[in-house]
């Protein structure tokens, strides 16, 4: 199997000239062995003005040769493998077809961070458990884990959800990204207005992880939170998506860690999460400010604003205020959006046409007639967020058209159809920004998923085309 690039560090140097070409036989470690463990790496000399590995060299392979030799791994470096040897903190050595990749010194100076934690741990320096060293298994990220053949792995991640506990099994759910994507994620529900989009995050760069047993206990956890996951397996149990877990161990070693920014197991992550972010950034200076909005909306009592971003990391409950796009709304058909709602069976029906209210077909309760719509909205950082209009708020966010309104007369579905025009384009085609009060709170009845969820409360919407 070929490879395109493998950092390892030189413990032994043995040379061979008896062979059809020079050859060095080292012995070689990386992060995903065990303390005790090595495994060989024949590196054949084609280059004459190559010098020679010494111990402690830490070498990157590009295009080796990677196979099974009596049960365990080799190496192999031929005429086609661009080598770049470092030592002392530098790069001393580039073969002569070596194509450098943007990441390798980043990548060099997590592994150096870890060679030297690897030493101090050896001479008694530091205690075993150092952070620093992440020893005997891989870290492999989400678009690797379908093809990886070890059975456990270590995983780096951002948290971007996290639910309560459930029993039978006691387990937790955590969902992750680390900005690569998941090929079988998490599908979504079809009544749902998003489309899995947490902050910038889309659907199919998160991964969910369930927490068994006595790691369901591991936590707090908020938003933005970067953890280090020990001992994870992919979750066999559902063979449609790619879930892991972690489960049935039966030491009492903390198997999900927070990680400090400066990290060195955080690094690569922190590259592609900027690298991600600057492909979104939209600069507020590309905004029209000459074009005409057909609508308005006025926020009650909320000042101040703040980004998706910072209202995604609020650890409580709370109002606050945000300026959005309009990206998306569910159900589609706005029609679907009238329902009646009994107060004392929570049970919604569609609605009749007449002025009066309907019965409960379950308690014989009178209903009351609201709206139920979800919708996705992206702030100017090109963050997301999915926010419910419901109920009451709903009435006061088309304070023209309230749902009683439109239960006795459907001939004013083509007025209110105006409301969601007007969120889509202004006057130059583009999206109007509108301010929007937003309620956080933590949902755990039937009707929408457990989780925080997001409700727009204290707007109005303003008509300003002439038609009022």
């Amino acid at each position: 199997m070929g490879v395109k690039g493998i950092f390892v560090q030189v413990m032994n140097v043995k040379f061979s000239s008896t062979a059809k070409d020079p050859l060095y036989k080292l012995t070689v470690i990386d992060p995903t062995l065990e303390s005790h463990e090595a495994y060989t790496c024949n590196f054949f000399v084609q280059d004459n003005n190559a010098p020679e590995p010494t111990v402690g060299d830490i070498v990157l392979l590009r295009d080796a040769l990677v196979r099974k030799f009596e049960g365990r791994p080799q190496i192999s470096k031929n005429g086609r493998t661009g080598v770049s040897l470092y030592n002392k903190c530098r790069n001393y050595f580039k073969s002569e077809f070596f194509v450098s990749h943007a990441e390798d010194d980043e990548i060099y100076a997590a592994f150096e961070s870890w060679s030297q934690a690897r030493y101090n741990m050896m001479n008694g320096f530091v205690e075993k458990s150092s952070p620093m060293l992440a020893r005997g298994r891989a870290i492999i990220t989400t678009d690797q884990i379908e093809t990886c053949q070890a059975k456990y792995f270590n995983y780096v991640g951002m948290i971007v959800g996290f639910f309560d506990q459930k029993s039978g099994p006691r387990r937790r759910e955590i969902k992750l990204t680390d900005y690569t994507k998941n090929p079988r994620p998490i599908p979504r529900l079809p009544d749902m207005a998003d489309d899995g989009t947490i902050g910038n995050i889309t659907n199919d760069m998160t991964l969910l992880c369930t927490l068994y047993e006595r790691h369901a206990d591991y936590g707090p956890f908020r938003f933005g939170d970067y953890v280090f996951l020990n001992n994870c397996a992919r979750n066999t149990k559902n063979q449609m998506q790619l879930e892991i877990r972690i489960s049935n161990n039966n030491d009492t070693k903390d198997y999900v860690k927070k990680l400090d920014i400066g990290d060195p197991r955080l690094q690569p992550l922190l590259k592609r999460r900027k690298e991600y972010e600057d492909s979104l950034h939209r600069s507020a200076s590309q905004i029209a400010e000459t074009a005409t909005n057909f609508m308005r909306s006025r926020v009650i009592d909320l000042p101040r604003q703040i980004s998706i971003d910072q209202l995604l990391q609020k650890e409580e409950q709370g109002i606050e205020h945000i300026r959005v796009t309009f990206e998306s709304q569910r159900p589609s058909e706005m029609k679907s959006w009238l329902k009646n709602y009994c107060m004392r069976c929570k049970k919604t029906s569609v609605p009749t046409v007449a002025e009066e209210p309907d019965p409960c077909n379950v308690c014989n309760s009178l209903m009351k007639p609201v709206y139920r719509a979800m919708f996705k909205v992206k702030d100017e950082s090109g963050s997301e967020l999915v926010v419910l209009a419901s109920d009451e708020e709903a009435d006061k966010l088309f304070k023209d058209l309230p749902a009683q309104r439109l239960k006795s007369n459907p001939g004013l579905w083509g007025d209110f159809k105006k409301y969601i025009c007007y969120t889509q384009e202004d006057s130059d085609g583009q999206k109007p920004y509108f301010g929007l009060g937003v309620k956080k709170f933590y949902n755990n009845n039937s009707y929408y998923q457990d989780g925080w969820m997001y409700k727009i409360v204290n707007t109005e919407f303003i008509l300003e085309d002439g038609s009022q």
